[in-house]
């Protein structure tokens, strides 16, 4: 798309529901308000405020850290409670447990947000105000096991194109910026069935030669899903 707004979103989501998992990227919230969506904001972006605030001001370095341990501790929780089985007593107490330290944290924050209510500069109150104003979003984890404290596999997945994107200076126009879409989204797919991509782009590439440098009539030998138990072994 020629720009990252928030109709760019809305457009995506229509005739949708549900919890999205996502960064706090202003597009986002405009969801909200259409009243079917929840969005579950990612914990690893907050805990990233505090070690960037570490990084940049020396003298609120051992406050950051103390920040960054209580966020690790919710995770520590959290995975234990997810490792369990629903129904029994164990996910029961851990489900208490991680109530208990939600309620621990956000009075922690409250506390310090008026510790910090006059402070100059802003750099502590600013990170935690966004704590809090992002809060009902952070924990909908609690109510929602299912729903992760993150969204870093959705990160991960499009790091490969956004290094690209920064290698190369990104698209210099929408025909250009749509080739890429279509080449990342064939390489992904190749990568999930576990195929070889540089195989399989050899043996397309070397078809279409043959073919007079023109695409193949039967896709289907280069369809995972339409493969043979025995053409998926070649790749």
């Amino acid at each position: 798309m020629p720009t990252r707004g928030a109709k760019v979103v809305t457009d995506h989501f229509e005739n949708s529901y549900g919890i999205i998992s996502a960064d706090r990227y202003a597009a986002y919230k405009t969801l909200l308000k259409t009243g079917l969506f929840l969005i579950a904001y990612c914990w690893a972006h907050v805990r990233r405020d505090f070690l960037d605030l570490a990084k940049g001001y020396e003298e609120f370095f051992d406050w950051a850290e103390i920040w960054v341990q209580r966020i690790n501790f919710l995770y520590h929780i959290n995975n234990q409670r997810i490792k369990a089985s629903v129904d029994s007593k164990e996910y029961e107490k851990l489900q208490e447990k991680l109530q208990n330290e939600i309620l621990k944290f956000h009075s922690q924050l409250e506390e310090e947000l008026v510790q910090f209510q006059s402070e100059f500069p802003s750099a502590r109150r600013k990170v935690l105000e966004s704590l809090k104003n992002h809060w009902c979003g952070l924990t909908l984890f609690v109510q929602y096991p299912w729903v992760p404290m993150d969204n870093n596999p959705a990160e991960r997945a499009g790091r490969n194109p956004v290094v690209g994107r920064k290698n190369y200076y990104g698209s210099g126009s929408v025909e250009s910026s749509e080739v890429a879409q279509m080449s990342f989204s064939l390489i992904a797919t190749i990568e999930l069935w576990g195929l070889n991509i540089h195989f399989w782009l050899n043996s397309y590439l070397q078809v279409c030669a043959e073919n007079q440098g023109k695409p193949p009539k039967d896709l289907n030998s280069f369809l995972p899903w339409k493969m043979t138990p025995e053409e998926l072994k070649k790749y």
